[in-house]
């Protein structure tokens, strides 16, 4: 069976990098790997039925995790079935990679469907050209606080539709955020789009730039003050973020940092003791048993 050293991340894309990058959590690249474990064994392997059993309760465990959060005592029990899985895929020939070496390869993917999710976490900056000094500044700030934001002078490309770009990044993106000011509801490009992105229920954020009559459907909701602060003002900014939801995607990252940080420990943990004495006297023991041979 291959085997091969783990890196404390391995390789494995958690999170967002703010660029637009279709990222993986943790859970995800579990079930992945059991769909991949599922598949090397076959339908007719005597140990399916211990696969099919760690597998049950990893993604129960997984399921409780999502819906109430994780404890102590779920993280434990992660761990033995990790550990369950790892070493019935080391004593089975047809496997050539454990399961952790499988959480930490790439599932394939499709093309595509990595870039609508893409665009799916980005969020549309809609603003009045004549607002556009301080718009694109507040942008910059947000894409340096890892936030993708979708600048239509930014990135539209050459030789694309204009109205098409605009439109079709209002449909597919995550959040919408909206510049106010006199100039921008005066816009009937900046009212057009904020009516698409209502009418589609996307998650709205309005930034109040200059005093000015907020149009009647987003007055309920509470906007991030900078009329008396510039694009560059960190208090600003700070309540803006938390808006946006990055610090909750921040909170989530490092859950998933601790994830891994686990399945590294007890990978060492394992391979030391996959490497010793205990180990090797252990599987003969079973050997033995199985074959009637005491």
């Amino acid at each position: 069976m291959r085997s091969r050293h783990v890196a404390e991340r391995g390789g494995l894309v958690v999170g967002s990098n703010g660029q637009g990058d279709t990222m993986v959590d943790v859970f995800t690249c579990y079930e992945n790997a059991l769909s991949q474990l599922l598949e090397q064994l076959g339908r007719d392997h005597p140990r399916l039925a211990e696969v099919e059993l760690l597998r049950g309760r990893l993604l129960e465990n997984i399921a409780q995790t999502r819906q109430h959060g994780d404890t102590e005592a779920r993280r434990a029990e992660r761990s033995e079935i990790r550990g369950g899985l790892d070493r019935l895929a080391r004593e089975t020939p047809e496997l050539d990679a454990s399961f952790t070496d499988l959480v930490f390869s790439p599932a394939p993917t499709d093309e595509a469907g990595a870039a609508a999710a893409a665009m799916a976490e980005r969020v549309f900056l809609a603003y009045s050209h004549e607002d556009q000094g301080f718009a694109h500044k507040l942008a910059a700030n947000l894409r340096d606080a890892g936030v993708p934001v979708w600048v239509d002078r930014w990135d539209i490309q050459p030789g694309e539709n204009w109205s098409q770009a605009i439109n079709d990044a209002v449909y597919d993106c995550g959040q919408f955020l909206i510049v106010l000011s006199p100039a921008a509801v005066a816009s009937a490009d900046v009212q057009a789009e904020l009516a698409v992105a209502l009418d589609e229920k996307k998650a709205i954020v309005p930034v109040l730039y200059q005093e000015c009559r907020i149009p009647y459907r987003v007055r309920l909701i509470q906007y991030v003050d900078y009329t008396a602060r510039g694009p560059d003002d960190e208090a600003a900014l700070s309540q803006l973020l938390r808006a946006l939801g990055v610090e909750r995607a921040a909170r989530a990252a490092e859950r998933e940092e601790q994830e891994l940080e686990a399945i590294r420990r007890d990978r060492e943990i394992m391979e030391e003791y996959w490497s010793g004495d205990d180990y090797r006297v252990e599987l003969q023991k079973e050997r033995r048993e199985k074959s009637g041979d005491y």
